[in-house]
């Protein structure tokens, strides 16, 4: 009885905790600009953040995202001898009594492409695409103090369209559960829509916003998200960002620095102290293209 009770207390504890330190654990690019990028391009954030976005690279990508409460690991290959765009990523995230780590498998497929006519003879011809996106993943939850372990599978599809060179968008369905556990539901089906933009002027910035709902799909808290990338020259890219979470009351600012060669990429984000958080986040990624 005294064990009953005081898993429950615990758990009351831990559900309390996650609606307040609710943070998204993506990589730097995605962390420093806000936390968004449904809708953006990226080669290292963009299997996390909208699986069908693998079907516009075409190369293989390593990368490792890390901070103090979390782990990135992926292996992106759409080159030119795949069969298909796939994916596979490890994530793990320790933080607030409760670790969670997963396993994910990402497949993509484009639904259309095609080139659109110049404006003029001296530019080339835009491409439009479109791709459709599934991660699969097996998560392992467990809580502090307690002994289960709990295990999951959860699928998150996504839509990606680039209208021109320069004008993206995005649609994922985020954490789907396809099967249940013996934990409270703010915890296993913590599932999300969002929806996401982004435009890029003239190979020089790169703007883009992404709405969330909050958790179990409610549309009554929207979750903003705003990012600014400035490229300096080819290689250097400085990024800020801000995050308007009204599911969880938190609003914090990002920064950042990254470094895009040809071969490999090193980033870095902070995350400022949000409302009732003690401190900063720090996040590097270094990801490597061959």
């Amino acid at each position: 009885m005294k064990n009953r009770f005081t898993k429950i207390i615990f758990m009351s504890f831990i559900i309390f905790t996650v609606q307040l330190f609710a943070f998204q654990k993506t990589g730097a690019v995605s962390g420093a600009s806000g936390g968004g990028g449904v809708g953006a391009l990226e080669d290292v954030d963009g299997a996390y953040l909208n699986p069908a976005q693998i079907a516009v690279f075409s190369k293989k990508v390593f990368a490792v995202s890390a901070s103090s409460s979390h782990l990135n690991i992926e292996m992106i290959d759409n080159g030119r001898d795949a069969l298909f765009p796939a994916g596979v990523t490890y994530t793990k995230i320790d933080e607030n009594h409760i670790r969670t780590e997963a396993y994910h498998l990402i497949i993509a497929y484009p639904l259309y492409t095609s080139s659109l006519p110049k404006l003029n003879s001296t530019q080339n011809p835009s491409t439009s695409e479109l791709a459709f996106g599934v991660d699969v993943s097996l998560r392992e939850i467990k809580l502090e103090f307690l002994d289960e372990k709990y295990r999951q599978t959860v699928v998150s599809p996504g839509l990606f369209y680039q209208m021109t060179d320069s004008v993206f968008m995005g649609l994922v369905w985020k954490n789907k559960p396809l099967s249940d556990t013996d934990l409270t539901d703010s915890l296993d089906k913590n599932s999300t829509v969002a929806l996401g933009f982004s435009y890029v002027y003239d190979k020089f910035a790169k703007t883009r916003f992404d709405i969330e709902t909050a958790d179990n799909e409610k549309t009554d808290f929207l979750i903003y998200k705003f990012g600014l990338e400035t490229f300096i020259n080819d290689w250097i890219i400085t990024r800020i960002g801000y995050q308007n979470d009204n599911a969880h009351s938190l609003n914090y600012f990002t920064a950042g620095l990254g470094f895009a060669g040809p071969q490999f990429g090193l980033h870095y984000a902070y995350q400022s102290e949000a409302r009732k958080t003690t401190d900063p986040l720090h996040t590097i990624d270094l990801n490597i293209s061959f």
